[in-house]
């Protein structure tokens, strides 16, 4: 099978690798790889510098559609606004290979299009704190994921490193109440057990 059989960016070198540490034969690789094309294959975490140079190159090799990109985990309200400017700015610098994805149609969209949709995430809710005007603000800005807690605590709950093993303050109750109304996605990732599972119950989007 000649290197013409496989998408661009897939290299023959990649493709023996691939055979030598699955065992497949080459017909199961090619199979495999056609799996891949068509499906949307989504980087649940990523992070600003995986835009540039060899960095990128690897991500379209590695046949990657679309990204959770973290613009902020422990930061304050000011320094996570610079943050999404900053991947907003990184996006709007290579205008034909990525693209801001604000919802489910400009992803698809992408994919068709050979283009890089990054959905702007954070990893953490403390920029957000108790203030729902700043989960506000910060969507409009393109933020569509947010992670209730990092490793520790926060005031909206714990998170899987924390010693103890509360659920969902008041507080972060009411932060998936508005993420829920305005179309911000909950993620639970880091949080711990309790909060989780609560987290789970009470979400409804």
């Amino acid at each position: 099978m000649s290197q013409k059989e496989f998408p661009p960016a897939v290299k023959r070198h990649d493709v023996d690798e691939a055979m030598r540490l699955t065992g497949a034969d080459i017909s199961t690789v090619k199979q495999a790889l056609e799996l891949h094309k068509d499906c949307l294959v989504f980087d649940a975490v990523s992070f600003p510098y995986t835009l540039e140079g060899e960095y990128f190159e690897r991500v379209k090799a590695g046949g990657m559609d679309a990204t959770i990109m973290t613009a902020a985990y422990e930061d304050t309200f000011e320094s996570a606004l610079i943050k999404i400017d900053d991947i907003r700015e990184r996006v709007a610098a290579m205008p034909g290979e990525a693209v801001i994805a604000e919802d489910v149609e400009t992803i698809r969209k992408a994919k068709k299009e050979d283009k890089y949709a990054v959905v702007i995430g954070f990893q953490d809710s403390k920029p957000i704190g108790e203030d729902l005007w700043k989960l506000r603000a910060f969507r409009s800005m393109g933020l569509r994921v947010v992670q209730l807690t990092y490793t520790g605590g926060n005031m909206i709950g714990d998170g899987c490193g924390e010693r103890t093993n509360r659920g969902l303050t008041y507080a972060g109750m009411e932060l998936i109440y508005e993420m829920n109304r305005i179309g911000v996605t909950v993620d639970t990732g880091h949080c711990g057990d309790q909060t989780t599972l609560e987290a789970l119950t009470m979400s409804k989007a």
